[in-house]
């Protein structure tokens, strides 16, 4: 038996624990996991975001258009308002996550 690379083969049990190398390419190993697993949660919610945002684009123009009806003055204010909330959802989409450490 060597004892060089177990504690008497993990008490005679035939298991061995890892060595030094091991635990560390385990930890790094472990590490690029969880880094990935929080990256694709950042990616699902900027798509989410851009989903939720499309969509409230959407009723947004529906809407000014109803309010408009032939009033083009009107139209114009309200595709201000539209432009206006496209654009903050377009910064909200950009800057997602970087108000947290990662």
């Amino acid at each position: 038996m060597n004892p060089s690379n177990s504690l008497a083969t993990f008490a005679s049990g035939g298991a061995r624990f890892p060595s030094k190398l091991e635990r560390a390419e385990n930890a790094q190993r472990a590490a690029i996991v969880s880094e990935a697993r929080i990256a694709g949660l950042w990616a699902d919610a900027g798509a989410a975001v851009a989903a939720r945002g499309m969509e409230r684009i959407v009723d947004l123009d529906g809407l000014r258009k109803a309010l408009a009806g032939n009033d083009e003055v009107l139209d114009a204010i309200l595709q201000q308002v539209e432009i206006n909330y496209a654009q903050s959802v377009l910064s909200i989409q950009r800057h997602l996550g970087s108000a947290f450490p990662r």
